[in-house]
């Protein structure tokens, strides 16, 4: 694509984000308390799932298990999944 800027696999390049108003607080515990919170909580920050339409959608995960009782879940991370020192 033209205008476009490939980065290496672990990403160095910058990223600008501009909006309206300041962010209250970029943590995603507490980012659905406003839009720009969550926006860039979204950008920043990998869970295992992702809401979409008040459905779980896998994020980090490759596949999961759920045990009879309901207590324990079983979670297989996808291989390309990364923690933040790289490993």
């Amino acid at each position: 694509m033209r205008g476009t800027k490939k980065c290496p696999p672990v990403a160095t390049c910058p990223i600008k984000y501009a909006t309206a108003i300041s962010p209250d607080n970029i943590n995603p515990l507490y980012s659905d308390l406003n839009d720009v919170d969550a926006d860039i909580c979204s950008i920043v920050f990998s869970s295992l799932f992702k809401r979409n339409n008040n459905e779980l959608t896998p994020d980090l995960v490759d596949s999961y298990s759920i045990s009879e009782d309901q207590k324990s879940y079983t979670i297989k991370l996808k291989s390309t999944a990364k923690w933040n020192d790289n490993t």
